[in-house]
């Protein structure tokens, strides 16, 4: 008798994986119903016969309103308890808010915010528009402010500001602006997803669920940015190689406007170069520091300790006595053949005169970052009730559906042998 129990159950547990599963495909983050249609047709083309399903329902209007629109979909489908569901992001938090209402079987969550989003508290609280506004203003407004002061070089001022701020302020930062919509936007979803919203409140998974978890190889902003359609750049640059180039321009100029503050007598555009230096200088650091200030506003920074340092700078001009010519300051070399300007021939330059300056700044030191998929944290993508979560590098977030490796991981698990993975397998699969 035991023998029969024993063939019959396992029958059933045969029959029950024959039986036709539907993967049900959710997008997130501003997607839409294309946006798993590669990935639809690899399952066509590795699980024959497999049905698939795609919805829309906009992102933006809160995970209630989502999950809705999702609940009218599956039933308007047809559900069946064994189906499977694969949401990216914010379709990954709706699956996990239909959790146990016996629309799916099991389901896996790619990129998905289960922890709440820092980068949505950072919208909330000013932070992220007052660095996107202050980008503008410390890389391209003020130096060219400072640029058109001078009397020099005025061709410059339009050139700078008809590329650079096009480049930055219209392209990069509107792109990245519109693509971050359901982090900073204006609807309801950005309250769900603060650290104490809605869907970091969400109860663990009660069915069978699987977290794909994501990284970027290179720096999470600029892979960010790269990624999906955000973008386009001439001749295949990347938003880094281009930023970078600013950045080179940046500094070079802050260079060349000190030289020439240092030769010039006259005093008004003495202050006018020496102030434009500064501003170039101000951009390229700023420029510089992007990667750790957007860290910290989607909360994957490593923190900032603030400390003194000290900077002692030359602070008079130097004339050569021999030539009447004027000479930087910081290139001595016989101190007995240069004199200060306005303080007499007397006051030679050395070491000990009162022309040496000590300033203190204040200056960030940065820890170090934690890994992230340019938007979510690696931390806070774990799908919380997981039987496991397993990860996928060199993917950004925006690309996640249509990644190779986050679409043969997802794959495997259909073909899987593993009692853990019974719930995802289709027997079809090749």
């Amino acid at each position: 008798m035991k023998q029969y129990i024993t063939l019959l159950f396992c029958f059933f547990t045969i029959f029950s994986f024959a039986q036709d599963k539907t993967v049900h495909l959710v997008h997130g983050l501003g997607g839409d119903d294309e946006s798993w249609s590669e990935f639809e047709s690899i399952i066509q083309e590795e699980c024959p016969g497999t049905k698939t399903s795609t919805f829309f329902n906009p992102s933006n209007a809160g995970l209630d309103f989502y999950s809705q629109g999702l609940r009218k979909d599956f039933k308007d489908y047809g559900i069946n308890e064994i189906d499977i569901a694969i949401g990216h992001s914010f379709g990954g938090l709706s699956l996990r808010d239909l959790d146990n209402e016996g629309y799916f079987g099991g389901y896996m969550t790619v990129g998905t915010v289960h922890d709440g989003s820092p980068l949505a508290d950072s919208n909330l609280d000013g932070s992220f528009d007052a660095w996107i506004d202050n980008t503008c203003k410390e890389v391209i407004t003020e130096p060219i402010t400072a640029m058109n002061r001078l009397n020099l070089l005025y061709i410059a001022p339009g050139l700078l500001n008809g590329f650079f701020e096009d480049l930055f302020c219209n392209k990069i930062l509107d792109a990245l602006r519109d693509k971050a919509e359901p982090f900073v936007g204006g609807g309801e979803s950005v309250r769900d997803l603060i650290d104490d919203g809605y869907a970091a409140n969400l109860p663990a998974a009660s069915i069978p669920g699987i977290g794909i978890v994501c990284t970027t190889k290179g720096h999470p902003f600029w892979d960010l940015l790269d990624g999906g359609d955000l973008i386009s750049l001439p001749g295949n640059m990347t938003v880094e190689v281009a930023a970078t180039q600013v950045e080179l321009i940046a500094k070079s100029s802050s260079r060349t406007l000190h030289i020439l503050s240092t030769i010039t007598f006259n005093p008004i555009l003495k202050t006018r170069l020496r102030n434009a230096s500064k501003e170039f200088k101000d951009s390229y650091l700023w420029m510089q520091s992007t990667e750790a200030a957007w860290n910290e506003l989607i909360g994957a920074g490593g923190g900032v300790d603030w400390v003194e340092q000290e900077n002692s700078n030359w602070d008079c001009d130097c004339i050569d006595i021999n030539t009447s010519q004027p000479v930087p300051c910081t290139n001595l070399g016989s101190s007995d053949d240069i004199e200060i300007n306005d303080i007499g021939p007397d006051f030679t330059c050395n070491p000990d005169s009162d022309c040496w300056v000590t300033t203190t700044n204040i200056i960030p030191v940065f820890g170090e970052d934690l890994p992230s998929d340019g938007l979510i944290p690696l931390n806070r993508q774990y799908l919380p009730g997981s039987i496991y979560d397993e990860l996928v590098t060199d993917v950004s977030h925006f690309e996640q559906p249509g990644n190779q490796g986050v679409q043969n991981l997802i794959l495997s698990k259909f073909r899987s042998q593993l009692i853990l993975d019974n719930s995802f397998k289709i027997s079809n699969c090749l």
